[in-house]
């Protein structure tokens, strides 16, 4: 039987209003489905009506309906351009990250992927160790023989950023139409790993 969560969708189900198209994610079938534009239209109109703002609270709760933050000022993923300091202790820890994220991807479902996600730090770092951890990661992350992809790349730094101590948020997003999905880190609304330009485009949908 299927669990519902305070919003009234199953447990493992997630959705956003992008481009008047509603998305959804399923965790556990590791999909994501669209919403023919009329009823997607049909149902943000609903939304918006009086009788249903409860249901519009609920999802802007949720942070689904809000694009992601990000910071004016220069981010990791800025920082880290050009930069060519490269350190041969730091390359082990991001090739180790690297290798764990390869095979916890190629091992696992995505359910259970997302569940191995959540690390439990020793300690808690500052902000700017965190930034200068990211920009580590970054510069030495074309060592790894592997062709770039959102989520091995998440997975990958979320991995090596706990390793020494640090939390961040792995957020997924979407665009309605055309249809594209994309995924990224985030700590205290500062886009980590990501031009944040390009983050702007995506409408947020799950956060791990």
């Amino acid at each position: 039987m299927a669990r519902f969560n305070s919003t009234g969708l199953a447990a493992g189900v997630h959705l956003a209003l992008a481009d008047n198209r509603i998305v959804i994610l399923d965790v556990g079938r590791d999909r994501y489905l669209r919403i023919e534009r009329g009823r997607s239209v049909a149902f943000a109109q609903a939304v918006r009506a009086e009788a249903a703002r409860s249901v519009w609270a609920a999802l802007g709760a949720r942070s689904l309906l809000n694009k992601p933050k990000s910071e004016s000022a220069i981010s990791p993923w800025q920082a880290s351009l050009g930069r060519h300091d490269l350190s041969p202790l730091l390359a082990a820890g991001v090739l180790g990250a690297c290798h764990w994220a390869s095979r916890t991807l190629r091992q696992m479902p995505f359910a259970d992927v997302l569940r191995a996600v959540h690390f439990k730090p020793k300690r808690v770092a500052a902000a700017p160790e965190l930034h200068r951890a990211v920009q580590s990661f970054l510069v030495h992350r074309p060592l790894y023989p592997r062709d770039y992809a959102c989520m091995f790349e998440a997975l990958a730094l979320l991995r090596y950023l706990s390793v020494r101590g640090f939390r961040a948020t792995w957020m997924f997003g979407v665009r309605g139409a055309p249809f594209t999905a994309h995924c990224w880190l985030e700590h205290e609304g500062v886009v980590l790993n990501d031009d944040p330009d390009v983050i702007r485009a995506f409408k947020p949908i799950m956060a791990a």
